[in-house]
Parts: structure tokens; sequence; C-alpha cells
């Protein structure tokens, strides 16, 4: 198995997607198990789209869903018997050697070979935690949380280079002086550049199970309370057909407004769009702040009569805002496009439970 860690907005979708498709050309079967605190979710709609057995974990982190970890192990086993499970934690994971690694190879020995921990670094959000870049704030607990994430890994990734190229380096060169256990790639999983080497070498190691981190719990518990979760599902209809890209950047937009009129600072959105006329079609965009332009991808080539959108949020501040936000955005949207018949078939909105110490053994 091999996990692909991150804080929200760092690519790991994108990556792990490029990842399969780079075995699957070599002739190998990979089984992908994504991860959230709720229900709905967008990493799901892609990488199952993208022609990967996907199966789920929800509801909880690996660390506290053991037995749907193991029962997402066996149907994937039953599915398609893959060479390699690629695994996504939620984005607010941390400790993993201690709360996910270990209790495998105590459950399934031998059967289960474990790669080093790989964890996806978004340049922006980097420069922040680490006060490279002075005109954006990050809490202390979520800084907290993003940097015990890379205190354990075996590989730091940094992603987004087709954006970010031109101002890594002294994110590099901190990178390695205060993380030196981590061999560090400059990557874009969007285009493709430099994965390969990060692949092989991942593909060639082994997790140390004797590493331990220090972890505050209390601090990353404070971390993860901080950030809102919102996921739905919206049912969309228009007897004149709808423009997939138009809808999720019109929807994205209105979403964007409504977090900087109330100083919300978003922390990922992610929407997935599937024309229920056209089987295996799908819309996708991304937006990871509050300032930037959202990223809308594999859009549908026809007009959309009748779809199913997801809606994955996370931002710092209550639940009850998110869903304020979103259902306001969602009203909106069906003001701004002709036509268009809206209706949320399941809307949910909260902060993760608290995390509690694991046992270290």
């Amino acid at each position: 198995m091999m996990v692909v860690s991150g804080f929200p907005d760092a690519g790991k979708t994108t990556a792990i997607g490029k990842l399969a498709a780079y075995l699957k050309g070599k002739g190998s079967r990979v089984g992908i198990i994504t991860n959230d605190q709720g229900t709905e979710l967008v990493d799901t709609v892609v990488q199952r789209n993208n022609g990967f057995e996907t199966e789920e974990v929800l509801g909880g982190g690996f660390a506290s869903r053991g037995e749907a970890l193991n029962e997402a192990l066996r149907k994937l086993t039953e599915a398609s018997n893959p060479d390699l499970f690629i695994a996504e934690p939620v984005g607010s994971s941390a400790d993993l050697v201690a709360s996910l690694f270990r209790p495998l190879e105590r459950a399934r020995g031998r059967k289960l070979h474990l790669h080093g921990l790989s964890v996806l670094i978004d340049p922006a959000q980097a420069m922040r935690v680490f006060g490279l870049d002075s005109s954006r704030s990050i809490s202390e607990p979520l800084s907290y949380l993003y940097r015990k994430q890379l205190e354990e890994a075996d590989f730091l990734v940094i992603n987004k280079m087709d954006l970010h190229s031109a101002d890594v380096g002294g994110l590099k060169k901190l990178l390695a002086r205060e993380y030196p256990q981590g061999k560090i790639f400059e990557v874009s999983a969007k285009t493709g550049a430099q994965m390969e080497p990060w692949f092989e070498a991942a593909l060639g190691s082994s997790v140390n199970l004797q590493k331990n981190i220090s972890l505050d719990y209390d601090l990353y518990g404070e971390g993860e309370m901080l950030m809102g979760w919102l996921n739905a599902r919206v049912e969309l209809r228009s007897i004149r057909g709808l423009d997939s890209g138009k809808v999720l950047q019109v929807l994205a937009e209105e979403i964007q407004f409504r977090l900087q009129a109330t100083a919300v600072e978003l922390i990922q959105l992610k929407m997935a769009l599937s024309a229920q006329e056209s089987s295996g079609k799908i819309a996708v965009a991304r937006l990871g702040r509050n300032d930037s332009a959202a990223d809308v991808s594999d859009q549908i080539p026809e007009p959309v009569e009748s779809g199913r959108l997801i809606l994955n949020l996370r931002a710092e501040t209550a639940p009850e805002t998110l869903h304020k936000i979103v259902t306001g955005a969602m009203k909106r949207l069906c003001e701004q496009v002709p036509h268009l018949f809206a209706r949320m078939e399941h809307i949910e909105h909260f902060r993760p439970a608290r995390s509690k110490p694991v046992e270290v053994v």
C-alpha cells in the first residue's frame, strides 16, 4: 500500500490519478481508497470516472475507521486483486505511522507491503505556514497540523510547479533544513511534469515503522476544530440543457464571493457534475484560495439536461456559516442560469470529531 497525504488542496487526488495511470500503463492493477469525515466525496467520483477501482472510508479518518478500511481492502481485492493499493487520507490527518501503518502491519503482516509516506505540498500554503508569504496569515493550530504532516514524510512532494516554478527556491531550502528525513521532489500533478522520479522512488521504498513523532493532540484537535466541513449532493435539471463548465464556474464564483464578503478563509472547494444522460462524463471544478480563480476541467461537451452535483467545501469558519453560504449560492445560481432547476438531495455541515491519542507500540 502507498499512502499519499497532504493538506487540503495540495493536489492529492490529481497526483494519485497520475500515479494510477502510470502503473496501469506498466500493466499493474491499482485499487484506490478515498477517505473523508463525511459522505458524498468528489474524489471518489473523479477516480471512478478515471476508470480506477475505488472504495471509500467515510465518517472519520483511517485511524478511527479501521474496520471500514479493512472492508475497503477486501472489496478491492475481490473486485480486481490490485497489485497496489493507493490510500488518500483525509487532509487533516497526521501521525499516520502510529495510527495507520503500524495497525495495518499488525493486522495484515506480510500480506501488505507498506511503502514510504508521501506528503504533497502546495507551495502557496507552505509559504504561508513558514512565514515566507506575509500577505496572508494562517492560524497556529492549523500551522501545527501542517508541520506535523511534513515531519513524518518520507517524500516531500512540492506540487503545482506549473504555477510556482519561479518562487520555490527558498521554500525548498527551508524544507531540506527543517525536515531532513524527507526526500524532496518538485512536480506538477496537473501537467504530469517530473512525476516519474517520485513514483519510482516511492514504489521502491518501505515505510519506517519505528518512526515516531511527538503530537500534542490538544493543539492538533484545535486545528481540526477550526475547519468547517460541508458536503452536498444536488440534482440539476434544465429543459434547454446546461453548460457544465458555466454552471460550475458561476457556482464557484458565488461561493467565493460569499466567503470573501464574510471574511472566511477558504481551505478547499471541490465540485463534480455528472450527466445522467452521458454515462462516464463529468465536469470538475477546484478552488483553493479566496484570491484565486476556479480551475474548471473535464467539461462535458454536450448540454446537460439532467445531472448530479457533488460539492465538498472546507473553510476556517463555523459549519453553519458554510451551510448559509452554499444554500445562498445555489439560489443565486438558479437566478443566473435560465431554466435551471436545482434540488438539494443531501447536505451535511459539521466539524470533525476531536482526534484522540493513538497507542504507540
